[in-house]
């Protein structure tokens, strides 16, 4: 579990511009989608008001949208790092259609699909 809804609402909604706020409370089961613009949506699988992985989905590679969205998860869980910065550029500029940023306790996964660019979160599985 990376958090309760509630908790992530209320750090990511801090850090984003309106347009990108997502609702201050929400429970679900599964995937849920909390975000829905013109270039991007957000997906939370949960389980009740616990949230599992967190997952973006950028629908125009490199939009600027992508990085206010991405950092304002990144800064409101307190696991802001350059190491998932590096992995997305290496997404990005190169030919690979999956990289990984691990460390802080989490592990976000870039794949690109389609045009789409998508970066999920979840908690790391190593120590």
């Amino acid at each position: 579990m990376i958090d309760t809804y509630k908790v992530i609402a209320n750090a990511y909604n801090a850090g984003v511009s309106e347009q990108f706020k997502i609702p201050e409370n929400m429970t679900g089961q599964g995937e849920t989608k909390v975000l829905n613009t013109d270039s991007i949506d957000v997906w939370f699988d949960m389980q009740g008001e616990q949230v599992e992985s967190i997952k973006i989905d950028c629908f125009v590679e490199g939009d600027h949208h992508f990085d206010e969205v991405f950092i304002g998860f990144e800064s409101g869980l307190k696991i802001s790092s350059r190491i998932f910065f590096d992995a997305y550029q290496e997404l990005l500029n190169t030919d690979s259609n999956h990289t990984t940023g691990e460390t802080n306790g989490f592990r976000v996964d870039y794949m690109r699909e389609n045009g789409h660019v998508f970066a999920t979160f979840n908690r790391s599985t190593t120590l």
